[in-house]
């Protein structure tokens, strides 16, 4: 098995373990609802936005903030105003807002959100 096959095996599984079903629904003209598998990312691994210094995003905290990982072949693009209704480990399905973007990969989309009150 090469490095990419290696790569889809260990993408594959950790959707699996990790994943939680999803519904995203991106702003007009994207307004199609789409099932989807997010895996949030630990909170202990994502920074204060004061330690890294300014990212895409609207909101300036000192908390750790909530981020989203969301499949490219799923979810292709995932604009500030993506309405994302997850469950967070342990807990019941709610809505999230994309409030900015962390990281952008070949695979792999990951997301600021903040809890719709």
């Amino acid at each position: 098995m090469g490095f990419e096959g290696l790569r889809d095996l260990v993408l594959t599984t950790n959707r699996a373990v990790f994943g939680v079903p999803a519904t995203v629904v991106r702003p007009q003209p994207d307004i199609v609802p789409i099932s989807a598998t997010v895996i949030w990312v630990t909170e202990g691994l994502a920074q204060p936005l004061t330690d890294v210094g300014p990212r895409e995003s609207s909101i300036q905290m000192r908390e750790p903030f909530r981020v989203m990982a969301l499949k490219v072949s799923e979810v292709p693009t995932v604009p500030r105003g993506t309405v994302i209704e997850a469950a967070q480990p342990g807990g019941t399905v709610r809505k999230w807002i994309v409030d900015g973007t962390e990281l952008v990969t070949a695979d792999e989309r990951r997301v600021i959100v903040v809890p719709v009150e």
